[in-house]
């Protein structure tokens, strides 16, 4: 039933989506956006469709680390070599020159854009330290060297990729799970204090000896500043236009009321909120943002009740579940600071949702 609601509001978000590109005639925006949405839903469908045991989860894990794994090796070589891993990318993405040119500066590993790169290793990175806490039985030890590696290749590409946000919010999740799986309590939130606490000392320690400039914000980068005129803007936008437009472009007459930060162009060069959830307010309007706030508690209730039963009955699929939990907080936070989520241009999370729900029907119907 879970899913089945999940799938409704998924449905609903994507017809108001329609209807609101239908009305604003932004159809070029419109093609693309409704068919990353259709594809994510078909991804999550058939997930939860086709991964039904155990055996079949686990399995899929470890490819999506792979995966993940083979994209930050390219990452990296992207970093230090360029050619051929910036080639073998724009064989596979076919970029424009301009997107071309910031892949120099900012690795894309073998995701669409570095923003992507940084979504998807933010997910993987919790899943991957979870592996290390499955049982004995259930785990070979190859298996969790393996999956420790793929962790230190995915960080270290993570880490290049100069993200701030997916680094911090990776951080966070990796220490949120190892202290809900070490103490495997049923309460959530002092592994989330202590693993806030944590993850701002890795964060620290990697800011010290990494970039000390741009990561504690000592340079002349003031981008993290005006992202709060670009919040405050998209709320103004939002009350002008309650049911969405479908794109983000403010009339001549719009952008003087609207009073944008002029330091913006300069330091982010772009005029969107930076967060997901108001990305969503400006496109799809109000009644967009109740339905992903609804999509965000179906899916975060969904977690809590699984971690419940698995913890309770000493599941095998504790690790999962812990390992999903701390990927899904580690997204959250970083599409606090960028525009994508799962309906708007990143259809691959939705194999991480269509996984949650899947393992979640496999504790129930063990238990």
């Amino acid at each position: 039933p879970e899913f089945r609601c999940l799938l409704a509001v998924s449905i609903g978000l994507l017809a108001w989506a329609a209807l609101v590109y239908g009305f604003s005639g932004a159809y070029p925006a419109a093609f693309r956006r409704l068919l990353q949405i259709s594809l994510g839903i078909f991804v999550a469908c058939s997930v939860y469709t086709f991964v039904r045991l155990l055996k079949h989860i686990t399995m899929f894990i470890f490819v999506l680390l792979t995966a993940g794994t083979i994209s930050a090796l390219v990452g990296i070589g992207q970093f230090f070599v360029g050619d051929p891993f910036i080639s073998m990318w724009a064989a596979l993405v076919r970029p424009s020159e301009d997107r071309l040119s910031l892949a120099r500066v900012l690795i894309p590993g073998l995701a669409p854009t570095s923003i992507l790169f940084g979504y998807q290793m933010a997910t993987f990175l919790p899943l991957a330290v979870a592996s290390l806490f499955s049982g004995p039985m259930f785990i070979s030890r190859i298996f969790k060297v393996l999956s420790l590696l793929m962790f230190g290749i995915m960080m270290c590409a993570l880490v290049l990729s100069g993200s701030r946000s997916a680094i911090g919010s990776a951080l966070f999740g990796v220490a949120f799970v190892v202290f809900l799986l070490r103490r495997r309590s049923f309460r959530w939130t002092p592994r989330l204090v202590m693993g806030l606490i944590f993850s701002i000392f890795l964060y620290v320690l990697v800011a010290v000896f990494y970039q000390p400039a741009r990561f504690l914000l000592l340079g002349k980068d003031i981008s993290v500043v005006v992202r709060l005129s670009l919040a405050l803007t998209a709320l103004k936008y939002a009350f002008f236009h309650p049911y969405g437009t479908g794109v983000y472009r403010p009339t001549e007459e719009e952008y003087v009321v609207l009073d944008f930060d002029p330091r913006v162009g300069a330091f982010i060069g772009t005029l969107t909120p930076h967060n997901q959830f108001l990305n969503i307010l400006v496109y799809y309007g109000f009644p967009g943002l109740v339905m992903l706030i609804v999509f965000y508690w179906i899916l975060l209730k969904t977690l809590k009740r699984s971690w419940w039963v698995a913890i309770r009955n000493q599941d095998a699929c504790m690790w999962i579940v812990g390992g999903l939990i701390g990927a899904f907080l580690a997204y959250l936070i970083n599409s606090m600071f960028h525009n994508l989520g799962p309906f708007v241009g990143d259809w691959f999370h939705w194999f991480i949702i269509g996984l949650a729900f899947s393992v979640h029907r496999l504790i129930l119907s063990l238990h």
